[in-house]
């Protein structure tokens, strides 16, 4: 099981950039162009750009720079992927997790911006798993995606290539998630 806790956002967008460079030159995938983001508490949080071979589609001339997490849904999106977004329910759970909605604006607001985008948002009663699937790779653990989930907790995270032997059963157990979740409009939010 490879564990990647301390390289979580690198690797991250790594994943993501991977992804897009793949869809961009129409090379194979090994999957459909499906981007799933499972977390309970999620935020435009963001990501360091060093300019490379697999981020080149994603920077701005050549030199360091910045994108959030709405930045990469647009380019997902642009790609046509099909992308979709868990988060825990708003209120309280069986299981006695609680969400406070307005508290929560930050969050909304993100999400709204993402259905502008075309991605699907899902509202899960008793979510608490977290990670990213792509067609090439997942990483999966128990970091929120979030500024603070992923740059001041230490958390534990995982990351299986597609070709990996827990690949399937780890997209199984995380795009389940969704099953029988409520979509979300922007109303909704």
């Amino acid at each position: 099981m490879p564990n990647v806790t301390w390289l979580e956002p690198k690797i991250l967008l790594d994943i993501l950039a991977l992804n897009l460079y793949t869809a961009q030159n129409n090379l194979k995938m090994p999957n459909e162009k499906e981007l799933f983001i499972i977390s309970p508490w999620i935020s435009n949080f963001e990501l360091t750009v060093t300019p490379g071979v697999w981020h080149q589609q994603l920077t701005i001339g050549y030199r360091e720079t910045s994108l959030r997490l709405l930045d990469l849904i647009y380019h997902f999106s642009k790609q046509k992927w099909k992308v979709h977004i868990a988060i825990l329910k708003y209120g309280f759970s069986k299981k006695g997790l609680s969400k406070d909605k307005e508290k929560y604006w930050h969050e909304r607001t993100f999400l709204k911006k993402s259905l502008r985008y075309q991605a699907s948002i899902y509202e899960c009663p008793e979510l608490h798993a977290k990670g990213v699937v792509t067609p090439l790779a997942i990483i999966t653990g128990t970091t929120n995606y979030t500024h603070s989930g992923l740059y001041r907790q230490s958390q534990n995270a995982n990351y299986f290539a597609f070709d990996h032997p827990e690949y399937n059963g780890n997209k199984i157990q995380l795009v389940a998630k969704l099953k029988g979740a409520r979509k979300l409009s922007a109303k909704d939010l």
